[in-house]
């Protein structure tokens, strides 16, 4: 595998785990993960489009930036080198 293709990989794992992570804290009642749980499924569909993210879940876009562990991903997503259009 290329290195481009591992580093998307590990990305790609890793957000898997982040969504798992979200899953466990909204499980227990916690609010407001569950737009950041879209985000993040959204991220993989989209790319690191943030304001396309922020209009499907309708949200402003300041919105997603105050999400951590969702710009967390978005930034791996990039140094990976995805663009939005994927």
């Amino acid at each position: 595998m290329s290195d481009s293709l591992e580093d998307l990989a590990r990305t790609m794992r890793s957000i898997d785990t982040t969504l798992k992570e979200l899953a466990a804290f909204l499980a227990m009642g916690k609010k407001g993960i569950a737009n950041e749980t879209h985000a993040l499924a959204l991220l993989i569909e989209l790319g690191p489009d943030i304001a396309a993210i922020a209009d499907r879940i309708g949200v402003h876009r300041s919105t997603v930036y105050r999400w951590p562990k969702f710009m967390e991903q978005v930034d791996r997503v990039r140094r990976a080198g995805v663009s939005a259009s994927g």
